[in-house]
């Protein structure tokens, strides 16, 4: 909830800090912090005033904007970039911000709507779901004891300080259970291999750049054939962002893949000419190919019927559509029923004589393998720090930096 029109804001903003956070008039006695953001597409620096709501440590800000039908810029900034600071009081604070969402949502707006009953008609007049932005504090004060006995304060991270020492004993006791984990990903491997092939009996026929291709022809000579079941439906607009992290990390291994007698494709059920110009824009060489006249994407599982995918979401309305769910319509230029007549997957084949046979599939998050960054990130500091916001950091290559 912003505090004011933006042509005042720098009143305000001036006499909080001549005042240690406190500003008079009618804002009085409202807590009020300063947010420090980013510009989404002229990333210059911005602040702007806003009344918060403390929780466990944490602090709440609602993006209220005066029950306007859009979500003021400042959201939208945290969205593209949540690393912020504030201003509260004297102290200055880095703040990571995530959306609240479910009961979390709820149980926020109700507590500031108890203080600030005017935004139970701003959500009525918006018209729409007005974001709830939880802003967490990376970093606490410490008292640490110097060598020479004296107490002073220091900004650290909120995490365990240890020796050298205490480093070493706790990584051997890692390394353990990283070795543990090793061997047991080699006899997930193993009993995968093992899984009994299926053959493939229907005349699957498939579109790629040069005409129609049996899913025999699709192995390119080779005996081993991955496919990516990449999400681009017919009423797309645009590849799943999700999915396009994914061809990125593929895309790079093919010579590898093709030394080892395994060829990888991509298929969807868009047509060639949706793909095509797609593929020329995220720059791949990942050969992709269209089933939007085959039933190989359903009969696998991965592909669904518009209807199909409009009882998805009755189905998954009751429980609360997941984020990611309703982000990444968004970002595919289609509605939620619209994304969700496809599924992303993993299906491997081998060709044995002129027999081609179905050996393994999988979805959801047994797609983290061809999630490169995904390992990278569970060895950086922070993991992958996603919390509630499982997977809404995700772009396209070409649009982190774009204005």
């Amino acid at each position: 909830m912003s505090t004011s029109p933006a042509g005042s804001n720098a009143n305000v903003i001036d006499e909080f800090r001549a005042h240690e956070g406190r500003v008079g008039g009618w804002l009085e006695g409202t807590p009020l912090l300063l947010l420090h953001h980013t510009g989404a597409r002229s990333h210059r620096a911005r602040v702007t005033p806003l009344a918060y709501l403390s929780d466990d440590g944490r602090y709440v800000v609602i993006a209220s904007n005066g029950g306007a039908p859009v979500s003021p810029a400042w959201s939208h900034n945290l969205t593209a970039q949540p690393n912020a600071t504030i201003e509260v009081g004297t102290e200055t604070i880095d703040v990571v911000a995530r959306e609240a969402t479910g009961e979390e949502r709820e149980r926020l707006l109700r507590a500031q709507v108890e203080r600030f009953p005017h935004l139970a008609e701003y959500e009525r007049k918006a018209k729409r779901v007005i974001p709830v932005i939880v802003l967490t504090p990376v970093a606490v004060e410490r008292r640490v004891v110097t060598t020479g006995g004296a107490i002073t304060t220091a900004h650290v991270a909120d995490h365990a300080i240890g020796t050298r020492e205490q480093w070493l004993a706790a990584r051997e006791r890692l390394l353990v259970r990283e070795k543990e984990h090793t061997r047991l990903g080699d006899e997930l491997a193993r009993e995968r291999r093992e899984l009994p092939w299926v053959a493939v009996e229907k005349d699957y026929r498939l579109e790629v750049d040069e005409g129609e291709r049996s899913l025999a022809e699709l192995f390119d000579g080779r005996s081993q054939l991955l496919v990516y079941h990449f999400m681009f439906g017919p009423s797309y607009a645009a590849g799943c962002p999700v999915n396009s992290s994914i061809a990125d990390t593929v895309d790079g291994v093919l010579p590898h893949l093709h030394a080892r007698d395994v060829t990888l494709l991509l298929v969807s059920q868009a047509p060639l000419e949706k793909l095509q110009p797609y593929k020329r824009r995220m720059g791949w060489s990942v050969p992709w190919v269209s089933a939007a006249h085959s039933e190989f994407n359903f009969d696998l599982g991965f592909s669904h019927t518009e209807e199909q995918g409009r009882e998805t979401v009755a189905r998954m309305t009751g429980s609360g559509l997941p984020p990611i769910v309703e982000h990444n319509a968004r970002a595919t230029g289609t509605d939620v029923a619209g994304y969700l007549t496809e599924s992303p997957g993993f299906s491997s084949f081998v060709r044995d004589g002129g027999a081609v046979y179905h050996t393994y599939s999988t979805t959801w998050r047994g797609l983290e393998f061809v999630m490169g960054y995904y390992p990278i990130l569970d060895r950086a500091p922070k993991g992958r720090d996603e919390g509630e916001d499982w997977q809404l950091w995700i772009r396209r290559h070409d649009e982190y930096d774009r204005e």
